[in-house]
């Protein structure tokens, strides 16, 4: 009886301070003005922390170990934000950092190696054996008849096999209770630690998250095709940058017979839930009240869908999840939506003086793992905002610069590539810069400048789209150039290159590797640029997509791997006909 009155009264307890919490009425809830987001207040933050202690006490009372009061305190908890939010990232420091690896070092100290005997530790290992074969067909049997793969049921059975802080808590309380003897939680604890060492290569060795991935064509915006419909995912995480993702949809020139598709994910990092949510906005006939950022995220991309009718969609989620998981929902959303394209935000957010405001890193840690694997292109979007004291809205400008930087390489041409698209829209200028060197002969990139040739032959009669070679002599010059550009609204550029003399030395002062070496340049405070960067990765070619490729014999449409005719590319440059301007700059003569 006194076990149950505890439980209850617990319960009930926890009933009233959420009433008093999570009713609007009371002001409990309040929100950040930065952010729109609701915050929990201070005061019964200490409340629930108080009563948090109070639980364990009542257990240890009524007879009953400590355990009891806090699981039953934190089932009646709602684990939603913002209280499970506010709950957890109060806690989270000082329970990961203190408490959870010093429980760890007790529980080793605990353990003697040098008290066990063979006798006993055959017994066990006998008993350990037969538990673990038998999990084993218990989660492989219904996984097969459930019609999972084998390879993946058997995958299943050892994540399931592995052993964790949970079984270690139920060792410690039997040691205590005298329920078991020193030799039995030695051995236990070391059966653990040996099945989980033996198990998590296996699990990694045998099973490839990217093939869940895999497609059987390149979702890229150079492949795409020009009469089809253009897909993009849009990841957003501040509505901050709203107004420069917008910028950039319009500019990508949606049209009837070339029509958009965007998915909106708007990410919102809930760290008191173990379980990540994907919820589907239901398009409302009116626009949402802007009470939360939310919503004004919602409004602004349904505004966008309204102006290009027929021309465009809209789709908007909102993954809730931790940082940790939001990456594998990004790769599926992308997978199932058969997405060409995808928009990260960048780590850092710019303040209004220039400097960088705030530095999100497990941001930076979900760009890293989305850049590894990645079922279309990628890009990153360094928000400057509005620049040269400019318009927010593209719609409101004469015109919108946007410069696209080319060195060589894959992802330079799927920058290229973009760019080229987004000439076609009435309001938009696009300049292709080339890097070249000086004083060498480059006819060895003549590859590139077939590759670039093709794009200036698709845009021939296009005064909008804008071409000049630059020579440098070295990285300095080419750093020096870069640092300087501040003329355009947006600039784009690809992440990686190949090995050239003019990028000779720049990564040791890499600053952020998922950029590249070009973007890193653009992204650092040191420089004089204002405008917001688009870094551009294409889709990586892995052994699995490689394989479905060759199976479906799809023919390879990437410009830069077709074959081209021996005729040098500066014959062709000069025998071309297109109105587009072709400028060549020699930096160090401006120097």
């Amino acid at each position: 009886m006194s076990i149950i009155g505890s439980i209850l009264g617990i319960v009930f307890v926890s009933r009233i301070l959420l009433w008093r919490i999570l009713v609007p009425e009371e002001k409990a809830v309040t929100t950040v003005p930065e952010t729109g987001e609701p915050c929990v207040n201070e005061m019964h933050l200490g409340i629930i922390f108080v009563v948090l202690l109070l639980s364990t006490l009542i257990s240890e009372i009524v007879g009953q170990h400590y355990y009891l009061g806090p699981i039953v305190f934190g089932l009646s908890l709602p684990d939603s934000s913002p209280l499970g939010t506010a709950v957890v990232s109060k806690l989270d420091t000082f329970v990961s950092g203190l408490l959870y690896p010093t429980f760890l070092a007790i529980s080793g100290l605990k353990t003697d190696i040098f008290s066990v005997s063979f006798q006993l530790a055959w017994k066990t290992a006998v008993i350990v054996f037969i538990g673990v074969v038998a999990r084993f067909v218990a989660v492989m049997v219904p996984a097969m008849q459930g019609k999972i793969p084998f390879q993946e049921a058997f995958v299943l059975g050892l994540v399931m096999n592995t052993r964790g802080i949970t079984e270690l808590i139920i060792y410690n309380l039997f040691l205590e209770d005298e329920k078991m003897s020193s030799q039995d939680f030695t051995l236990l604890v070391i059966s653990s630690a040996l099945v989980t060492a033996i198990i998590s290569p296996l699990v990694k060795l045998l099973y490839d998250p990217s093939s869940r991935y895999a497609t059987g064509r390149r979702m890229t915006i150079q492949n795409h095709n020009k009469d089809g419909e253009l897909r993009m995912v849009l990841c957003v995480h501040q509505h901050n940058n709203v107004p420069t993702l917008v910028n950039i949809l319009e500019a990508s020139n949606a049209s009837e017979q070339n029509p958009i598709a965007v998915i909106v994910i708007v990410l919102v990092e809930v760290v008191g839930k173990s379980a990540a949510m994907l919820l589907a906005y239901r398009p409302q006939r009116s626009l949402e009240p802007s009470s939360s950022s939310n919503n004004h995220i919602t409004n602004a991309f349904q505004q966008y869908e309204r102006q290009n009718e027929g021309k465009a969609s809209v789709q908007v989620y909102t993954n809730m999840s931790h940082f940790d998981a939001m990456h594998d929902d990004i790769r599926r959303v992308a997978a199932n939506k058969r997405a060409n394209f995808i928009i990260l935000p960048f780590h850092k957010q710019w303040a209004i003086d220039g400097t960088v405001g705030a530095v999100n890193q497990p941001i930076r840690e979900m760009n890293l793992k989305l850049l590894e694997c990645i079922p279309c292109s990628l890009g990153i979007l360094i928000d400057r905002g509005p620049s040269n004291n400019s318009s927010s809205s593209l719609n409101s400008k004469s015109v919108y610069q946007v410069a696209v930087l080319f060195v060589g390489g894959a992802d330079d041409t799927e920058a290229l590539a973009y760019g080229t698209r987004m000439v076609k829209h009435q309001r938009v200028v696009v300049t292709v810069t080339r890097f070249l060197l000086l004083g060498q002969d480059n006819k060895g990139r003549k590859h590139e400048s077939e590759t670039i040739e093709e794009f200036r032959k698709s845009n021939s009669g296009n005064a909008r789209f804008l071409y000049q070679e630059v020579s440098v002599t070295d990285s300095t010059g080419l750093t020096e150039y870069i640092r300087n550009m501040d003329n355009y609204d947006l600039i784009i550029v690809g992440r990686s290159h190949p090995n050239s003399p003019l990028l000779l030395g720049l990564h040791e002062w890499s600053e952020c590797p998922e950029l590249g070496v070009i973007a890193d340049l653009l992204a650092s405070p040191d420089g004089e640029t204002t405008s917001s960067v688009l870094v551009i990765q294409q889709q990586k070619m892995t052994a699995t997509t490689n394989k479905l490729i060759n199976q479906q014999s799809t023919r390879n449409l990437f410009i830069h791997d077709e074959q081209y005719s021996e005729r040098s590319s500066i014959d062709r440059l000069s025998v071309h006909s297109s109105p587009s301007v072709a400028i060549s700059i020699d930096i160090d003569k401006i120097r």
